[in-house]
């Protein structure tokens, strides 16, 4: 048995212009300067505080604090709205890949995110995603990426050992974290972080439609390819 660890925004999800909202509004709230989206989305993997801190780095904890916890008021509120359904999509082909992936009797996938479980939940459910997925790491009981704290909990829990995983996921964040445990990566091209960038951080392969993924994965496990 192989396991598949997925990350979540940028990866499965597109989800860059209600990320972008909320931040935009939360940042006005607290009279900060919106910085570019670029620089916003390039925080995207890590979890809600770092993120704060990357875009902020000068900030106070307290202030940091008081920023995260808006941040995190606004996407449950937005998640419960139609506006967030339709600023948050799948990408194309991740429902078949997934079906795909799920019927295989050598796999079981999972996901590693910085996202809080309980808005993983909802954009899960939201999105008819959460059936496909049989072990779910959050910032609930973990350090941000790149902390490999999540995978070995993955592994942990399904019994699969490092040699049979790989993780898929569109950040640098994703590579490292699952590098410094010499488990298998697969980048995706169209998430958050360029290509170029994925492959300084030591993606072995790298992906630019979903389409490609399952035979990428195979070729990630040398099986032989028909």
């Amino acid at each position: 048995m192989k396991l598949i660890i997925f990350d979540v925004d940028g990866t499965l999800i597109d989800s860059q212009e209600m990320i972008f909202r909320v931040f935009e509004k939360v940042l006005q709230l607290h009279k900060l300067s919106v910085p570019d989206k670029s620089i916003i989305l390039s925080s995207v993997g890590l979890s809600l505080p770092e993120a704060v801190r990357s875009i902020y780095p000068n900030l106070s904890d307290e202030s940091i604090l008081k920023l995260t916890k808006s941040l995190k008021d606004a996407f449950v509120e937005i998640r419960n709205t139609s506006d967030g359904l339709e600023l948050s999509k799948p990408f194309p082909n991740t429902l078949i890949t997934l079906e795909t992936l799920k019927k295989r009797s050598d796999l079981m996938l999972s996901i590693a995110t910085g996202k809080p479980l309980a808005d993983l939940n909802c954009d899960l459910r939201s999105h008819k995603l959460l059936s496909y997925f049989g072990n779910l790491q959050t910032s609930d009981n973990h350090p941000s990426k790149p902390d490999p704290s999540m995978l070995r909990a993955a592994l942990a829990d399904t019994g699969v050992p490092f040699s049979s995983a790989v993780m898929v996921g569109d950040t640098t964040f994703d590579i490292t974290m699952a590098k410094s445990l010499n488990i298998k990566t697969i980048g995706v091209t169209w998430g958050y972080h360029s290509a170029t960038s994925l492959i300084e951080a030591g993606a072995d392969f790298l992906v630019s439609a979903m389409s490609e993924l399952e035979l990428t994965i195979d070729k990630a496990f040398r099986r032989d390819i028909k």
